[in-house]
């Protein structure tokens, strides 16, 4: 992975696009007409916010990143820090740009979030145990973006949002469990209870996915149980069963695969 891919996180930055725009079109009740470019501008406001704001992190986390992961682009010399920050100012102002032209409430709710991201990346080290579900709520926070995109919630598919958003915030809680286990020696917290962290890590990894089924009475297809026990249970299963840290990453990131695969296919081939 090149440098700048590896600082702007576009692994996860792009893919983040997927679910935030599929939450606008749910909360429209599958009637996005004029709507597409406003969306668009929207898209590249949060696009932009999470590049700037990965930015931003590695520029601030670059002593923990020395112990924690040396191979970070600004940490291993490849891209300089002053570049870093001068990213980091670039993007940060362009998402906001961005979120006036998508117009209505959606700059207020992006300002939001961008403050609330960058207090984040300027407190995360100091949270102690709170970090991973303050983390989480933050992930969480793109269905209250995409409401604010959309104006609201209407559509007889409303419902499974809730349902989406309660497996996002258990799942993500799930994975920063993990990666706090990863990167205890570097984080400087002192002593951590890996066996409690691991164990509360999987709770939330198997209450993310029962989280998810009530969707199927809220206005999901018949079709859409047995998806979610055929896609997201099995990699649910394995990042809960596998004894690798790198193993449960990747299973998450399957399951988040897997759901957007599922939330995507449903409406369009059933309707709303």
């Amino acid at each position: 992975m090149s440098p700048w891919m590896q600082l702007l996180r576009l692994q996860y930055s792009l893919p983040f696009v997927w679910p935030f725009a599929l939450t606008v079109w749910y909360a429209s009740g599958g009637d996005l007409s004029g709507r597409f470019a406003s969306l668009a501008w929207a898209c590249g406001a949060l696009v932009s916010l999470l590049c700037g704001t990965y930015c931003l992190n590695d520029v601030l986390d670059v002593r923990f990143d020395a112990i924690n992961a040396p191979q970070r682009p600004i940490c291993s010399g490849r891209i300089s820090r002053k570049t870093g920050v001068l990213a980091a100012a670039g993007f940060v102002p362009a998402a906001l740009g961005f979120a006036f032209l998508a117009g209505g409430i959606f700059p207020i709710a992006i300002c939001a979030l961008g403050a609330a991201l960058v207090g984040y990346d300027c407190l995360s080290k100091r949270l102690g145990p709170a970090k991973p579900f303050v983390a989480s709520v933050l992930v969480t926070a793109l269905y209250p973006l995409a409401l604010a995109q959309a104006g609201g919630v209407v559509g007889p598919r409303a419902g499974g949002l809730y349902c989406f958003a309660a497996w996002m915030f258990l799942t993500v809680c799930g994975y920063e469990l993990f990666k706090d286990i990863r990167d205890r020696r570097g984080d400087g917290r002192g002593p951590l209870n890996v066996k409690r962290y691991w164990t509360l890590g999987n709770i939330t990894i198997v209450l993310g996915a029962v989280a998810l089924l009530p969707a199927g009475v809220l206005g999901m297809s018949s079709a859409y149980a047995p998806a979610v026990f055929i896609l997201v249970f099995p990699p649910a299963a394995w990042a809960i069963l596998t004894r690798r840290l790198r193993c449960k990453f990747i299973a998450v990131y399957v399951e988040f695969l897997a759901m957007g695969i599922i939330t995507t296919l449903d409406p369009l081939v059933f309707g709303f």
